[in-house]
């Protein structure tokens, strides 16, 4: 036995040294340091498309893995350079925002002769360079990131923009002027370009009209073909004065309108807040503020005398929080598509939740899904969403409706699913399609062929309510609304709360079945909306082209 165990033990030895021999490590070495692989690269090669290499622009680039390039601009006599694209055909745009993480090839896009004169923007110096010389053409070349940082405005524009479908982004606004915009002033053409990833930050402490919008402040030129997406403008003033009035003017597109909006697009949270009232610190009689104005719209503040807004859309929100103390008085014109329309409004649409609360002394509201007032015409415009009111102030005059607060003007070929939700001690008119159609002398002011579908909550007394028109002195001619539709009153008496149908106070328009209303034929027919300008069909609400 004993012989057995010396024998192992020496096979162990053995082994052991064998080990230390084939590579075993020695605890007294240091580590041996393995080879490292070298970082990856990738390559962009460059085709100009008959362009010329100038300074900066090489046939191809080595950029190293998860880097960015530099975008090169070459030259083409009598062209103009419009960016670089992942595909011959020229149809997919490519942003060198991105890291890469493969090979590429980048054709180059020109345009003709005819865009030779235009000044190309393909960073945010060149972009705000567009204010040493407003007048001139510029293009954008590709998406402009701003890089969060704060931009200033452009005075005033008369000049042409092309935006070539590319998109301004990633800034903020906090300027606290007039006037407050990436141009406070448009006199020019502003076309084919988007913004995004925006703040506006805007307090301010003054009197005087203000306007803000994110394309322009004031707009008596054309704005075409533009988004804004993915935004948010804060608003909140405080107003002062000795006895004195002021107006507010917000849009998603512009805060007033002289000019042309055509085709643009919004989807921007919009908060709009004011204060004011109260003793003038100089003056043991004054007011700091007689009244102000606020005219809010997802597209438009106030579309002008003589101004167009078509084909536009809104998918934001609207909301608006006033606060008037003592002589105070405060009057709020809020829509989703356009606050006040004493213009042309048509072809638009908003699918917008608003919710406007007052505060305080008096306060006077005319709220509608799509136009706060209208004195002029809407044709072939729609409202979906909700509308939230919690009105405490002290109230002389609430009109509120599924798609206008106020009409004494032309609506053709419209209609509104907005749900209303109202918290308001005393409202003058209340209705699912309007508040208040009033004529006025020498004039006639219809609303034809229009149709609502949404409900209407009240906690309060409503002196006139109606399931189309809360209140009218004028014409409604083939005017429709849902047989479903309810207007309801709830009330709260010792925490106990209590809902009861509300009668309307008038029987105007014609209720029909839901199958009804939603015929294509009944629609294109007996309604006449024009299948040129409207989606028609069985069993769906229609849709703008």
């Amino acid at each position: 036995m004993k012989k057995l165990t010396a024998i192992l033990l020496t096979l162990m030895i053995v082994l052991s040294l064998c080990a230390c021999s084939f590579g075993g490590s020695d605890p007294t070495e240091p580590p041996t340091e393995q080879p490292t692989e070298p970082p990856a690269e990738y390559t962009i090669n460059f085709e100009l498309n008959g362009g010329q290499n100038v300074e900066g622009v090489v046939s191809s680039v080595t950029v190293p893995d998860g880097e960015t390039a530099v975008m090169p601009i070459p030259t083409k006599e009598g062209c103009v350079f419009a960016g670089w694209y992942l595909d011959a055909e020229l149809t997919s745009r490519y942003f060198f925002d991105y890291p890469l993480d493969e090979d590429v090839t980048l054709y180059a896009k020109f345009y003709e002769t005819a865009l030779g004169e235009y000044i190309v923007i393909s960073n945010v110096e060149q972009l705000m360079a567009i204010k040493d010389d407003p007048a001139a053409k510029y293009l954008l070349a590709c998406d402009i990131n701003c890089k969060g940082n704060t931009l200033t405005p452009i005075d005033e524009f008369t000049g042409e923009l092309e935006g070539n479908g590319y998109k301004i982004y990633n800034y903020t606004m906090s300027e606290s002027a007039l006037n407050v915009a990436f141009i406070r002033t448009n006199r020019g053409t502003v076309k084919n370009l988007s913004f995004g990833d925006f703040t506006f930050d805007i307090k301010r402490d003054t009197g005087s009209d203000k306007a803000y919008g994110i394309v322009c402040s004031i707009n008596y030129g054309a704005v075409e073909n533009c988004a804004v997406l993915d935004g948010e403008m804060k608003i909140a003033c405080k107003v002062s004065g000795n006895n004195s009035n002021h107006s507010m003017y917000v849009g998603g597109v512009a805060g007033r309108n002289y000019g042309t909006v055509v085709n643009c697009k919004t989807n921007v949270k919009i908060y709009v807040e004011t204060t004011q009232g109260g003793h003038h610190p100089n003056s043991y009689q004054g007011w700091q503020s007689r009244s102000v104005s606020h005219f809010v719209g997802g597209l438009i503040g106030q579309n002008q005398a003589d101004a167009v807004l078509s084909d536009g859309t809104n998918n934001g929100s609207i909301h608006i929080t006033s606060t008037t103390i003592t002589a105070g008085l405060s009057y709020s014109y809020v829509g989703g598509i356009v606050g006040a329309n004493i213009g042309d409004t048509s072809a638009s649409g908003s699918v917008c939740d608003i919710t406007i609360t007052c505060i305080g002394n008096r306060s006077n509201l005319r709220l509608g899904g799509a136009v706060g007032e209208n004195t002029a015409s809407v044709e072939n415009c729609s409202a979906e969403g909700n509308i939230n009111i919690d009105h405490t102030a002290g109230t002389t005059e609430t009109l509120i409706g599924g798609f206008v607060g106020y009409t004494s003007g032309k609506l053709y070929n419209c209609y509104s699913t907005c749900d209303i939700a109202d918290n308001t001690a005393t409202i003058k008119a209340i209705g699912g399609f309007a508040g208040y159609n009033e004529k006025l002398a020498n004039k006639e002011y219809v609303i034809h062929k229009c149709f609502s579908t949404g409900s209407i909550s009240i906690s309060g007394a409503a002196e006139n309510v109606g399931k189309f028109v809360g209140l009218s002195t004028g014409t409604e001619k083939d005017c429709c609304y849902l047989d479903t539709m309810t207007i309801t009153k709830t009330t709260i008496v010792e925490e106990k709360e209590t809902t009861e149908e509300v009668t309307p106070t008038n029987d105007i328009g014609t209720a029909k079945t839901e199958s009804e209303l939603l015929s294509a034929d009944f629609l294109e027919n007996t309604m006449y909306f024009d299948r040129m300008v409207w989606f028609l069909v069985d069993g769906k609400l229609p849709e703008l082209r």
